[in-house]
């Protein structure tokens, strides 16, 4: 929660706050013009109502002026020309779902709907050109659906779920690496490791009489650590993004743009952070959950098959690149981006090269990467606890500024 100092302070509201930025007012102001018994603590921007809490905002009293920040949100979202389509769909899916799932509470909130599904009532309805019709033809239900997940600051309840198939192991496999953190999903509902590509060039026809460096393993942890911060990002909907997730795995991974090598593996980690959160700050945000998925790969399904992730995510960059480079062809003539993604095709063939040649690295390195992770989760704690304290501070009530003379 971000603050200023002085008395009138600005606030972003997280858990416990829903709505938009809000002035923090001073209990002398007087009590909350909701319940009448706590202290008011925040001012509403819209109608000046002075309220203790979100509980008291969203009351039915003060329903029209918080009514109308959820619509707004809901225009918002869905007039926004920055928003994808596919985006846009997701929020219609999202409401159908819950329609689905709430029968009942959907034909009761609001009659005039006359029961009809969601899809109906949207029929011939632009997505683009009419947000207003859209929030009118919504029940009370799925407006509230939509409000519960506004307030949440989580968008990500807008899109199913994705369990990420490299976190289906054997036990005895996670036991082995200290705090990894297990997955319960059913086998069965795992998404299908990426193929490994056919046709890999042995290493020694790549390296011809050099030796290869024991380092390349930094600069594939750098590929495979870039890979998941995208594939969480995208919620593992690769196929849907074609170029554009192709060019941020170069943007973030400079082992496959720039041809860069890394000395140690802190710096490949610490690499692809930088750059992700450069380009995709909100992808940043996971990045410790990323370095649990790096380990989760290195690790493969068991022992018997201990390569089977590690090239599964390389070869699905490979499919990424190799996909956008077929969509440039026929739609660009941006001939630098495609010279770029050849090479990096080139790279990844290499990686995979020296993945087979040197499969015993990978469990070890396993192991390093986890170390790397409760160093960096410690780190973070340390922050926010730092974080938290400042924020305390700064909230807590100063002393007395005028003592009386006597």
């Amino acid at each position: 929660m971000a603050a200023s100092s002085g008395s009138d302070r600005q606030v972003r509201f997280h858990e416990d706050c829903d709505e938009a930025d809000l002035t923090v007012t001073s209990s002398v102001d007087g009590v909350c013009q909701i319940c009448l018994k706590q202290a008011s603590r925040y001012t509403c921007p819209r109608c000046n109502l002075l309220y203790c809490s979100s509980r008291c905002y969203k009351d039915e009293r003060h329903s029209d002026c918080s009514e109308s920040f959820y619509k707004e949100n809901f225009m918002e979202a869905l007039g926004d020309a920055d928003v994808r389509k596919e985006d846009k769909d997701r929020m219609l899916e999202m409401l159908k779902r819950f329609e689905e799932n709430n029968p009942a509470d959907s034909d009761e909130d609001d009659d005039s709907c006359g029961g009809d599904d969601l899809a109906e009532r949207l029929q011939g309805v632009d997505l683009d050109a009419d947000p207003e019709q859209i929030w009118e033809r919504l029940t009370e239900a799925e407006r509230a659906e939509f409000a519960d997940i506004i307030k949440s600051d989580n968008l990500n309840l807008l899109v199913p779920h994705w369990v990420p198939w490299w976190t289906n192991h054997v036990r005895e496999l996670i036991k082995e690496v200290e705090d990894l953190q297990s997955c319960d999903t059913p086998p069965d509902q795992f998404q299908a490791v990426p193929e490994t590509i056919g046709n890999i060039p042995r290493l020694s026809d790549i390296l011809k009489n050099r030796e290869p460096s024991p380092l390349i393993i930094n600069d594939i942890i750098n590929v495979i650590y870039s890979y998941t911060l995208l594939m969480r990002f995208y919620n593992g909907e690769v196929s849907d993004f074609g170029v554009e997730i192709a060019q941020n795995l170069l943007m973030v991974s400079e082992a496959l743009s720039k041809n860069r090598n890394y000395g140690s593996l802190e710096e490949s980690i610490h690499s692809a952070i930088e750059n992700i959160t450069k380009v995709m700050k909100d992808a940043s945000g996971s990045r410790l959950e990323c370095l649990q998925d790096t380990t989760h790969i290195l690790l493969g399904r068991c022992p018997s098959q201990p390569l089977e992730y590690v090239t599964g995510a390389l070869s699905d960059c490979w499919q990424i690149v190799s996909v956008a480079k077929k969509n440039l062809n026929r739609e660009s003539s941006d001939k630098a981006l495609q010279k770029q993604l050849f090479a990096c095709k080139k790279k990844l063939e290499f990686h995979l090269a020296w993945s087979i040649a040197f499969p015993e690295v990978f469990r070890v390195t396993a192991v390093d990467v986890q170390c790397l992770y409760k160093s960096m989760l410690k780190d973070q704690k340390l922050a926010d606890d730092a974080q938290l304290m400042i924020e305390r501070k700064k909230r807590a009530p100063s002393g007395k500024l005028v003592e009386e003379v006597t």
